[in-house]
């Protein structure tokens, strides 16, 4: 590599360097063992190979990274840029068919930065570093991405990391808080509430979820830190009557809804405060299918056998289909604020929101309409049979203290569960905007 990057100084041309990481590898190795992820390794190495031309290389570094080399283009760089996006596209094409592996059809998707070389001054090290860069902006971007490298990605990805070692520190030093957003029924009567993780930085102010979420996801302490709020949710629970709050709902992400072991957890931490498992709502969004129907399904029948009741959450965002919700064991449907922010105004909004009404009705399964702004809002999902509602018409999300006094509890039960109630103003916007901390530095 030194001596290409020598020889491209010499002659002019450029080279072409791309890094490749396989999503949700671990998963794989965790639930079907090393056997079949070593197998999996060995197919897409020789999958990269075929793809390869005389002189060109690929390689595994180390895990499941692998890092294509082209060591002399011929174009512009312009042209050049073109011709690696491509071959990215290709590659990725490539990657994402099906493996057979031990009997098994698995499916996987790589997430791949690439990099023009030379740019300027780098070494191998800084080359190697801006398609790595690259790469994890692809992952940021949704994974089963590709991106091309900028000089701003550098800047970007100092300030994750900073932004990430800050919310580590967060969760270690109690400043994360949880508000809580109430859900009421078409009688007024509060139902229960969705519970929703806020963080106050001692120095910028109340930091977006938009933003600590996505940062959290993008390692294992989403899964600390959702463990976390479902302890501190069945806390509450387990003080309060359930006549007073009959349930919450706690928001999983996919990194932990697939975690071995979530099942046995979730039933642990149940059991451990002692609450009635139906008074607890997970809330999992359409991306719990992209690693499989099947293994999705049986996790969650296990959650409702236990009692844990099962919401839908976006829905009409993702990859929603008929089948999914013959298949899946769902108690609610959550219809996204997206659509019901503009039902009054848009009449395709208004045609979606209506179909997906009568079609829960058919399946037997409730229908929280989220983002609920104002009474032409309420009144349309009233009148086309929605029975539950959550929003701005209603309440905004708020801490603990707050969240009692709404409903009425004596003092005695009030500041009992673990964390702080957040102190002076609180922050302003629905559940996923919050004033503070920009999403992008």
């Amino acid at each position: 590599m030194a001596s290409t990057l020598r020889d491209r100084r010499d002659d002019g041309h450029l080279g072409l360097v791309m890094f490749l990481d396989l999503d949700r590898f671990k998963i794989i190795n965790d639930t079907l063992g090393h056997v079949v992820g070593d197998e999996l390794l060995r197919q897409v190495s020789l999958r990269l190979l075929q793809c390869m031309n005389d002189g060109e290389m690929a390689a595994r570094l180390s895990g499941d990274e692998f890092v294509v080399l082209l060591p002399r283009l011929s174009g512009d760089r312009e042209a050049e840029l073109a011709k690696a996006e491509a071959l990215a596209l290709h590659l990725l094409a490539t990657l994402r068919k099906a493996y057979d592996l031990h009997g098994q059809r698995i499916s996987v998707t790589p997430s791949i930065g690439y990099t023009l070389f030379p740019l300027a001054d780098e070494d191998v090290g800084d080359v190697l570093r801006n398609a790595d860069t690259a790469m994890y902006q692809a992952k940021m971007k949704g994974r089963a991405q590709v991106c091309g490298y900028e000089p701003a990605m550098q800047a970007q990805m100092a300030w994750r990391l900073e932004m990430e070692q800050a919310l580590r520190r967060a969760h270690l030093e109690r400043q994360l808080d949880v508000h809580f957003q109430p859900q009421l029924d078409q009688d007024g009567r509060i139902i229960g509430a969705e519970a929703l993780m806020r963080w106050e930085h001692p120095e910028q102010g109340w930091v977006s979820p938009e933003v600590f979420i996505g940062i959290a996801e993008e390692s294992d302490l989403i899964v600390e830190l959702e463990s976390w709020l479902l302890d501190h949710c069945c806390a509450l629970l387990a003080r309060l009557p359930e006549t007073v709050l009959p349930r919450l709902a706690v928001n999983i992400s996919v990194r932990h809804f697939t975690q071995p072991g979530f099942v046995e957890s979730v039933m642990a931490v149940v059991e451990r405060h002692g609450v009635v498992p139906s008074r607890l709502v997970i809330e999992l969004t359409e991306s719990i299918m992209i690693d499989g129907l099947g293994e999705a399904v049986e996790r969650m029948q296990a959650l409702k056998a236990f009692g844990v009741q099962l919401a839908l959450d976006d829905f009409g965002t993702g990859f929603s289909s008929l089948m999914y919700l013959k298949c899946l064991p769902l108690d609610e449907l959550k219809i996204d604020r997206s659509f019901v922010g503009q039902l009054d105004t848009d009449a395709s909004d208004a045609a979606i929101v209506q179909t997906v009404l009568a079609m829960a009705q058919h399946l037997g399964i409730d229908v929280v309409a989220e983002g609920v702004e104002n009474a032409a809002q309420l009144g349309f999902l009233a009148s086309r049979g929605c029975r539950r509602f959550q929003g701005f018409h209603f309440h905004r999300p708020m801490p603990v203290a707050a969240f009692v006094r709404l409903l009425g509890e004596p003092a005695a039960l009030r500041g009992v569960v673990s964390g702080q109630p957040a102190a002076g103003p609180q922050p302003q916007g629905d559940e996923g905007e919050v004033a503070g901390i920009p999403a992008q530095p």
